[in-house]
């Protein structure tokens, strides 16, 4: 895995867990952590049963798909909220969620080992590009 492919994918797991949960007064930001963590579990699932390049490139241009649906709504939300983190009122179901998270973006570390083996498949490279610019974007936009 390349150095800078590392880095997206590091920062992509640390805004996943840094940011959104919350019920009643954060009920955006709750449905959103939601969300997150279901596009994260269903990427550790969609990379744990990949067992060639074809699904290791179908897992990885699942994903982002989700991201690249969920990045809208995130950018919003970060105007909102730009410090999630700091809410001191924020729900203990949030608070959960949250460290969910942090546990869901260590399995996909786990997870993304699997892409390794096929990284020289034009299919997989081609997944792993389009990843890459999403997550920067993503990255960009919640600055």
């Amino acid at each position: 895995m390349s150095a800078r492919w590392m880095a997206v994918v590091i920062a992509a797991g640390a805004l996943m867990a840094a940011g959104c949960g919350g019920g009643g007064k954060y009920a955006d930001l709750q449905r959103f952590q939601k969300k997150m963590l279901g596009a994260m579990e269903a990427y550790v699932a969609d990379l744990e049963k990949a067992d060639s390049a074809k699904k290791v490139a179908a897992a990885m241009n699942a994903h982002t798909d989700r991201m690249e649906k969920l990045a809208p709504e995130a950018e919003k939300l970060q105007k909102r909220y730009p410090n999630p983190d700091a809410l001191a009122d924020r729900p203990k179901e949030m608070r959960e969620n949250e460290e969910k998270m942090r546990g869901m973006a260590m399995r996909m570390g786990g997870a993304m080992m699997k892409i390794m083996p096929y990284m020289d498949d034009p299919e997989v490279r081609k997944a792993q590009e389009r990843f890459v610019a999403a997550m920067s974007e993503f990255s960009r936009k919640m600055r």
